[in-house]
C-alpha cells in the first residue's frame, strides 16, 4: 500500500513503511536513522533511539512525573518500573504497582551521599561514599556492619575492640560502644570482650584464656570446671586430716570432724571419730576411693583389732557394710608396746551388673553418700586406744595423732 500523509502530517496506512534517507520528525533529525515503522507504531532503528529533554513511557501512555525519565509498565503484571532524577534527594529507580505503592527502590541520596535499598518505602542496605556496606543501620562501626536486632550491630573489618588491634568482626551497640571483637594483631588471634582481651591464639597453635603470653598448647590463667572426662582420670580428690577445717572443692564444701582425744574400743563396732564424711560424688564418677589412716597404740599385750568401713546413698540412715573394706590387724603376743599408722580403704563402683552381696554400689555418678569406718576390739584381752601415741622423748606425755583422710573420684 502506498504511503499517505494527510491532516498535520500524519503517516496512515497498514504496511511497515521502508525510509531510504534519515527521517526529520518536526524539522529535527532523528539521533539514529530510523529503518522502519511498522503498523502499529513500533520504530525499527539502526542501533536505538535516544529521548533529549522528556520521558519515555512503555506500557503505559505517559510518565507519572515530570521529573520521570523512564517508565516500564507491564499491566498483566499490575507491576512497573520507574527511573527518576529529584534535585533535591536524588536520582531513584523505583519499582512497584500501578497504583504507586512502593515494592523496592534504588536510590542516591543527595543528603547523605549515599546508595540505598528500600522495601516498603524504608531503607534496608546502604553504601556510603567511603564504600562502607550498612545492614539495617545508618551507624558506621566497620567496613560492613549489620544491625542483628535492636541495638545489636555485627561489623566486619571495624576499628573499634580490644585495645590496639583492627578486629575482623565487632559486635556493639546502636551508639557504637563494642560489646565483643574478634582481631588479629601481628600474627595473634584475639578474642575480646568490651575492650579487653579474653583469649587469643598464637601463631605457634597455643591457647590462652586470661594469658597472653601462652607458652603451652593451653594457658589457662583461672579455674577450669568440666562434666566430662576420660575413663580413668581424677575428677577431684579429698585430702585432709581431722583437724575440723573447712575443705572447698567443685562438688562442695566439706568439714571432718575435729578429734581432739583419745577413743577407747569395745568389743562391738563403734565409728571411728574423724571417718564420718557426707560426700557429694561428682556427676561421672565410676569410682570412689576413701582411704583412712588412723593410729592406734596398744593397751595389752597383741591387741587384736577389726575393721570395716560402711557408706549408705542419698542420706539414708540405713548404712551396708562394704565387704572388701573389711581386715583385722594382729599384734604380736610377744611385744607389748605397739604404736602404728592402721590403713583402711574402701572402693565403691558403679557398675549396675553387680549387686550389694559383691560390694559394688550402684549410681554414684550425681548423688550423695555417707561414708564411715567401724573398729572394735576382739575381747576386753585384746584391748587398743585410738589417735594417740607415747612420747618417749623424756616427758612421757601422750601426743594426740589425728586421722589422715582422703577420698578420690575417678571417671
Amino acid at each position: 500500500m502506498a504511503v499517505s500523509i494527510s491532516g498535520e502530517g500524519g503517516i496512515t496506512g497498514s504496511s511497515k513503511y521502508t525510509f531510504d534517507t534519515n527521517v526529520s520528525v518536526g524539522g529535527t533529525l532523528t539521533y539514529e536513522d530510523v529503518t522502519s515503522v511498522d503498523s502499529i507504531g513500533i520504530i525499527t532503528a539502526q542501533a536505538g533511539i535516544r529521548v533529549t529533554g522528556g520521558s519515555v513511557a512503555i506500557g503505559t501512555d505517559t510518565a507519572a512525573t515530570s521529573d520521570t525519565f523512564l517508565q516500564v509498565t507491564n499491566p498483566a503484571a499490575h507491576t512497573e518500573v520507574v527511573i527518576t532524577s529529584k534535585n533535591d534527594s536524588g536520582s531513584i529507580i523505583n519499582m512497584g504497582d500501578v497504583d504507586d505503592y512502593n515494592i523496592g527502590r534504588i536510590k542516591y541520596d543527595n543528603s547523605t551521599d549515599s546508595m540505598q535499598i528500600q522495601t516498603n518505602n524504608a531503607e534496608r542496605v546502604r553504601v556510603d561514599n567511603s564504600g562502607n556496606l550498612l545492614v539495617g543501620t545508618t551507624t558506621v562501626n566497620g567496613k560492613m556492619s549489620v544491625e542483628m536486632a535492636t541495638d545489636k550491630v555485627i561489623s566486619f573489618n571495624g576499628n573499634q575492640g580490644e585495645v590496639g588491634s583492627v578486629p575482623a568482626i565487632l559486635a556493639s551497640n546502636s551508639a557504637g560502644n563494642a560489646l565483643a571483637s574478634m582481631g588479629f594483631r601481628a600474627t595473634d588471634l584475639r578474642f575480646a570482650t568490651g575492650s579487653a582481651e579474653r583469649m587469643r591464639i598464637t601463631s605457634a597453635g597455643n591457647v590462652g584464656i586470661g594469658s597472653t603470653i601462652p607458652t603451652t598448647k593451653l594457658d589457662v590463667v583461672g579455674r577450669i570446671i568440666k562434666t566430662e572426662y576420660n575413663p580413668g582420670e581424677l575428677i577431684e580428690c579429698l585430702e585432709t586430716i581431722a583437724n575440723g577445717r573447712e575443705c572447698i572443692l567443685s562438688s562442695g564444701s566439706y568439714t571432718p570432724t575435729n578429734v581432739t582425744g583419745v577413743q577407747d574400743l569395745t568389743s562391738s563396732y563403734a565409728a571411728i571419730n574423724g571417718s564420718i564424711f557426707t560426700y557429694n560424688v561428682p556427676v561421672g564418677t565410676k569410682r570412689l576411693v576413701y582411704d583412712f589412716w588412723v593410729y592406734m597404740k596398744d593397751k595389752d599385750v597383741g591387741p587384736l583389732l577389726h575393721f570395716k568401713g560402711l557408706t549408705t546413698p542419698d542420706g539414708s540412715s540405713t548404712y551396708t557394710t562394704v565387704n572388701d573394706s573389711r581386715t583385722t590387724w594382729r599384734g604380736s603376743t610377744a611385744n607389748a608396746d605397739y604404736q602404728i599408722w592402721i590403713h583402711n580403704r574402701m572402693v565403691l563402683f558403679d557398675h549396675s551388673s553387680e549387686d550389694l552381696a559383691n560390694g559394688l554400689l550402684n549410681s554414684l555418678g550425681g548423688s550423695t553418700r555417707k561414708l564411715k569406718f567401724q573398729c572394735r576390739e576382739y575381747s576386753g584381752t585384746y584391748e587398743a586406744q585410738l589417735h594417740v601415741t607415747n612420747n618417749w622423748d623424756g616427758g612421757g606425755t601422750d601426743v594426740l595423732c589425728r586421722p589422715q583422710i582422703r577420698i578420690s573420684a575417678y571417671a
